[in-house]
């Protein structure tokens, strides 16, 4: 399994430091970076999946990054900020600007395993939602096309696909526009036409 990338952007070494022992066993590829200038830099030549950010930072603070970073709900990557430094402002500033979760130092080895863990779980599971609702739409707008006025021949009854400019049967056409499977049988009028004495039979047992 390809491992994922993980910025870590800390003024304070000891938090890299402690980050680095508590991650290195861990499947991730870990950066670091000493404020938000060079964080920002490592993140548009690495394109990490999980940003963990400290808020007081010189040069430039984790509000700032965050600002510049104008992170939406749709982007690919998530932001958890971990920081001594909570106010009550920053906190809402944070989250007002996209993090998925704000955590205060101190933090043990497991809320920062179960930090990462559970962010990652859910940014897979919102983009592969993602996927499957852009499938949907795909296939419902397939679908929409059967609801449009058809060009069927009128002597073989075939079908033109606009997609590819040829004339399939009308079975293979909705195969192809709508992955259903067709069965065959005879209506009651072609089986009373083709064979009128298995006609009678099945309607008087109520068949038909």
């Amino acid at each position: 399994m390809k491992k994922q990338k993980i910025l870590i952007i800390d003024d304070e070494k000891s938090s890299r430091d402690s980050a680095r022992r508590i991650l290195r066993q861990e499947n991730y590829d870990l950066y670091f970076a000493e404020n938000g200038k060079i964080g920002l830099e490592v993140m548009e030549q690495e394109k990490p999946r999980l940003i963990i950010l400290d808020v007081k930072m010189p040069v430039m603070n984790g509000i700032e990054v965050l600002k510049r970073l104008n992170h939406k709900n749709s982007d690919d990557f998530s932001v958890v900020v971990l920081s001594g430094h909570g106010t009550d402002d920053s906190v809402k500033a944070c989250y007002d600007l996209g993090v998925t979760a704000f955590v205060h130092k101190p933090f043990t080895s497991y809320e920062l395993k179960g930090l990462i863990q559970n962010t990652l779980d859910l940014l897979n599971y919102k983009q592969d939602l993602k996927t499957t609702v852009e499938k949907l739409n795909a296939q419902i707008k397939e679908n929409k096309q059967l609801k449009s006025i058809l060009p069927i021949c009128s002597n073989c009854k075939r079908v033109h696909d606009e997609k590819t400019d040829h004339w399939d049967n009308f079975d293979l056409y909705l195969h192809k526009h709508t992955n259903s499977q067709v069965s065959h049988g005879l209506c009651p009028d072609c089986i009373k036409e083709l064979y009128p004495d298995e006609y009678e039979s099945l309607k008087a047992k109520g068949l038909l």
